[in-house]
């Protein structure tokens, strides 16, 4: 215990080193507090023998604990002899609920953030401390050799001129496309033996879904699709978007090489045609816009509507969130997978996909150059150490999980992240990197669940969003994001045409900074083609 405590100080001095000479070779003003080492775990007494005071650390990530005592974070604050205030915010309001308390100077120590936006935006209101590469790459080395092997352009979405504010998180799955799944018993109440293939099919199984009484409860209560707009307004709909070679909020590369927003092509206003028309019929569920994922899932379980489209692994009877409690509910109940819907000129569709680059963690502008060598080494240990990992993403052996053929099995109580994070602190909240740590893949998966991966997604195209990198001017436009959002809805609703309305909201959106920013976007875009060249 001794010689690993002494171990641990020796490198947590050095990275506190590190980051007072960064610092000071870049002219940044925080200095490592006086006589501070960082040292780490229980056996941490000083000289004089007096155990040291621990460091007090807030924390920011989603699904947080419930109380301020869960294993988890005593675990954490035992090992690394730190005492965690969390900040807890709604993942359905975050920015509602953060920015009040960031406006207030309510900064966390470890900031999660959602998106490359998120960075630009905190970084230049002064919110976040620099952490520089190098030191990612000393204290990280692991880590930092994965991404670099992964994707080494996810570097650049966590800087912003020329300064590094972010750890870039990878979802090594991400590249996989959603595929669409379908309410089996419904397919077969309407004569079908198999999923649609094609945009012309997906529709006359939506209508059928809607029209011909597929429960056959004698209401007419059930739709063909909805969706979780509330919380994911970002892949509504993409089944019926990828027929169309799009998705309405990425980039996408054009014929030309050239970058676009997909929300203002052509190819998104016959798209919007389409869903329009269906709104127009009522093949689409109307409550979609309040819809969050919960509730969508639960509106399939429960025979609101027919299909939707996800990660393979949310259909997933054993132990997905949406195909376990369906198959629970009727034992008759199956869910058939379809293929990502051909393109309307019939070439093979490209299927929604996250890609690999997923979220970030910062550190707030008030860590110091002690806290932010002591941050490193913990999110070094959440990152590649075994035990560590296991706590903080499955909880405890025995308790939360059984270890069958080397995979952690999670007790029925504990299988939705969400109440997992609640009652045991274990899952996204303190295990920032569970399934995006390509080291420990071999505890997220069973081999069943990787049939069951390669099963329906093998040889499926994806498309993924092409700016994977920072756009300075994002920061500029903040109300683009809600034009975006309002005008999906009002084209959906037909409150605004697709003709002439159409061309009007793709002027406003060029004019609110669209246009701005896609210059913006083609010169990055092409500088890091020409240097990976």
């Amino acid at each position: 215990m001794k010689k690993q405590a002494s171990r641990l100080a020796m490198l947590a001095l050095a990275l506190t080193l590190l980051f007072g000479l960064l610092a000071a070779c870049s002219g940044g003003a925080n200095e490592p507090e006086s006589g501070a080492d960082g040292a780490n775990g229980t056996d941490t007494e000083s000289a004089g023998g007096a155990a040291e005071e621990p460091m007090d650390i807030t924390w920011l990530s989603f699904n947080p604990p419930t109380t301020d005592d869960t294993p988890v974070q005593q675990y954490l604050e035992e090992k690394y002899n730190i005492r965690i205030t969390n900040i807890r915010i709604d993942r359905a309001s975050w920015n509602d609920q953060l920015n009040p308390k960031l406006a207030a100077q309510e900064i966390p120590d470890v900031f999660f953030m959602w998106s490359d936006r998120d960075i630009n935006n905190y970084a230049r209101q002064g919110l976040l401390r620099e952490i520089p590469l190098d030191s990612i790459r000393e204290a990280m080395p692991q880590y930092a050799a994965d991404v670099d092997d992964i994707d080494p352009m996810l570097w650049s979405s966590g800087q912003v001129d020329g300064k590094n504010y972010a750890l870039p998180q990878y979802f090594f799955s991400g590249s996989l496309p959603f595929v669409p799944a379908y309410n089996g018993k419904w397919l077969k109440a309407i004569g079908r033996d198999e999923a649609p293939k094609t945009l012309e099919e997906f529709e006359d199984v939506i209508r059928q879904f809607t029209t011909e009484d597929p429960d056959g409860n004698g209401r007419d209560d059930t739709y063909g699709i909805s969706s979780n707009f509330k919380d994911g307004s970002t892949n509504a709909f993409n089944e019926v978007f990828a027929a169309f070679g799009i998705q309405p909020f990425m980039w996408i590369e054009n014929e030309a090489g050239e970058l676009e927003y997909g929300l203002v092509t052509e190819q998104a206003r016959q798209a919007f045609k389409k869903l329009h028309a269906w709104m127009e019929a009522g093949w689409i569920d109307p409550e979609y816009i309040t819809s969050d994922t919960a509730k969508h899932r639960n509106d399939f379980v429960n025979g609101k509507y027919g299909v939707f489209s996800n990660m393979y692994y949310v259909a997933n009877p054993v132990n997905g969130a949406v195909g376990k409690p369906f198959t629970e509910k009727d034992p008759a109940n199956e869910i058939v997978m379809g293929p990502v819907l051909q393109n309307i000129d019939g070439s093979p569709g490209a299927g929604y996909s996250w890609g690999v680059k997923n979220n970030f963690i910062g550190l707030g502008i008030g860590v110091d150059d002690a806290k932010a060598a002591k941050l490193l080494e913990i999110f070094n240990d959440l990152y590649s150490d075994e035990e560590t990992y296991l706590k903080t993403v499955y909880g405890f052996e025995g308790e939360s999980y059984d270890m069958v053929d080397g995979v952690p099995q999670l007790y029925p109580e504990y299988t939705d992240p969400v109440q997992r994070g609640a009652q045991l602190g274990a899952g996204s909240y303190y295990g920032l990197f569970g399934s995006k740590a390509i080291g420990m893949a071999k505890y997220d998966s069973t081999k069943e669940d990787i049939a069951f991966r390669d099963k329906y997604t093998e040889g499926q195209p994806a498309i993924s969003n092409k700016v994977t990198f920072n756009l300075p001017s994002g920061v500029d436009y903040p109300d683009l994001s809600k034009i975006q959002v309002e005008y999906f809805v009002k084209l959906v609703s037909g409150e605004v045409n697709t003709g002439s309305g159409f061309d009007d909201f793709v002027a406003l959106w060029k004019r609110s900074g669209g246009e701005v920013l896609t210059e913006e976007a083609n010169e990055i875009y092409a500088s890091l083609k020409a240097q990976a060249n």
